[in-house]
């Protein structure tokens, strides 16, 4: 083989030297990059998820106010939650204004940065006015003033602004999701770019060794070594397509040794099925791979340079993340963000055939008194119960979605009509006709539903959400009001 690769006169050392240089950084700036999008992602995660949690504690401000009105027996409870989603909502709205510490879903502290984007400042704006026509009611209610007259005004600013402040948070959550998503192909490009560069540095490196290559063995020995020690599989071809060099990279790869790898030919080792390119190793087994390739005319002879990627735990990590971000970690159902994204879908779909389509809104009754008395982790395994006990009950062309907390959304497609979604919705109730078992504890669990039908009611996607979680709210109030009066 060395015989093969013939020699030229000595360069200087220079190009190569920068070449090599570059590569490194290039190669440095790839794995920094990558840092840096995990970096990105895992705050812009966290500020999606705080930013959607912010919608829930509006919803159990509003609720908590009410329930102090109500339920005068238990208001010290009601009064300490009222405390609780009070600071945390203002904190975490001063955390998104002027960033600081802000409290995630379990209760830790974490440095939250500073959001400067008009619209999410806006919101926030918008959201802080609403708050501050609330403050001194509520902080009348925190502090033990349940008069006629500040219980009044309590409940009646959070009833005429429950709606406004969950208008806002759903906006700065789609807007976290937006800046989100224009961040993360950003810094792909970045990326991508940076990888590009390395790649045609990476050949240009070969070219220059391959120039540098002069009749001493010594240096054709110093180019086999680099190559060797690439951090990528190299094979070299020769106009036969016969193998003339492997390095160790692809030798590990496919499983072969350099003297028998080096006597197969190019078409033993890798082909293509259906348009994408496959390796076969020495075992039999086949990978999917990426492929390279660039001529090189080295001293009348014309020689092939392959780089060689394995790519099939790539594409599994992929489909893995992927998953995660369309789905909820805890149930597998289809999480918030797919949800919008499904239901843009279904509507386009119901506007060409006419069919009905509904929304429905589902949020479990009482779920803090059993993780309060179960803990937590049962009242997560109840909701992967509710959630395969809702999946056993709809169909394939149904969705169902987990939409935050203990609230869940079912899309129901294709209705001939309203008495079918009628049908649909008693189903969905006898869903939970039947206590969940959970360590062979019967756990009794009831939902408070709402549903909107298009084109009937809503005409697009925002008014299906809005008036079935209305619905779910108006008949929510119901069932607390039922319950105080039995009790």
């Amino acid at each position: 083989m060395l015989e093969q690769i013939t020699s030229r006169p000595k360069l200087s050392h220079y190009p190569l030297s920068i070449a090599i240089g570059l590569f490194l950084v290039l190669d440095c700036s790839i794995l920094g990059i990558n840092f840096w999008i995990t970096a990105q992602v895992e705050q812009d995660a966290l500020a999606i998820n705080i930013a959607g949690r912010q919608r829930m504690l509006s919803q159990r401000l509003t609720k908590s106010v009410l329930l102090l009105e109500e339920d005068r027996d238990n208001r010290a409870t009601y009064q300490k939650e009222l405390t609780q989603v009070y600071e945390l909502f203002n904190s975490t709205l001063n955390g998104f204004k002027q960033g600081g510490v802000v409290f995630d879903g379990n209760g830790q502290g974490v440095l939250f940065a500073q959001v400067n984007d008009a619209y999410v400042q806006k919101y926030i704006s918008q959201a802080e006015e609403y708050i501050q026509s609330l403050s001194t009611p509520v902080e009348g209610l925190i502090s033990g003033d349940f008069s006629v007259a500040n219980m009044a005004t309590a409940t009646e600013l959070a009833k005429a602004h429950n709606l406004q402040i969950l208008d806002l948070m759903n906006n700065l959550t789609s807007r976290m999701e937006a800046l989100s998503k224009g961040k993360t192909q950003s810094l792909r490009w970045m990326q991508t770019t940076a990888f590009v560069f390395a790649l045609i540095n990476f050949v240009i490196i070969i070219r220059l060794f391959l120039q540098r290559s002069a009749q001493a063995e010594s240096q054709v020995r110093s180019f086999l070594d680099l190559v060797d020690h690439a951090a990528a599989c190299l094979i070299v071809l020769d106009e036969d397509m016969k193998i003339l060099l492997a390095n160790r990279m692809s030798q590990d790869l496919f499983g072969y040794s350099d003297t028998v790898i080096n006597r197969l030919s190019f078409n033993e080792l890798i082909h293509q099925r259906e348009g994408e390119w496959h390796g076969v190793r020495r075992d039999g087994t086949a990978f999917r791979m990426e492929l390279s390739r660039r001529t090189l005319q080295l001293h009348e002879k014309q020689l092939m340079i392959m780089t060689v990627t394995d790519i099939s735990h790539h594409t599994e990590e992929q489909e893995r993340l992927a998953h995660l971000a369309n789905h909820d970690a805890l149930t597998g159902l289809v999480n918030r963000r797919a949800l919008f994204d499904r239901l843009a879908l279904e509507v386009r779909h119901a506007r060409r055939s006419g069919k009905i389509l509904s929304l429905f809104f589902l949020d479990l009754n009482n779920f803090k008194p059993v993780n309060d008395e179960f803990g937590h982790a049962i009242g997560d395994r109840l909701l992967t119960k509710v959630a395969q006990r809702l999946l056993e009950n709809t169909r394939d062309t149904d969705t169902v979605a987990r939409f935050g907390g203990d609230e869940f959304v079912v899309i129901f497609t294709e209705a001939s009509g309203t008495e079918e979604v009628k049908s649909f919705a008693r189903k969905l109730k006898q869903v939970f006709a039947t206590p969940f078992l959970i360590d062979e504890t019967k756990i009794p669990v009831q939902c408070s539903q709402g549903y909107a039908c298009f084109p009937e009611e809503a005409n697009s996607v925002s008014e299906l959400l809005e008036l079935a979680d209305k619905r779910m709210y108006e008949q929510k109030t119901v069932s607390a009001k039922t319950d105080t009066l039995t009790s």
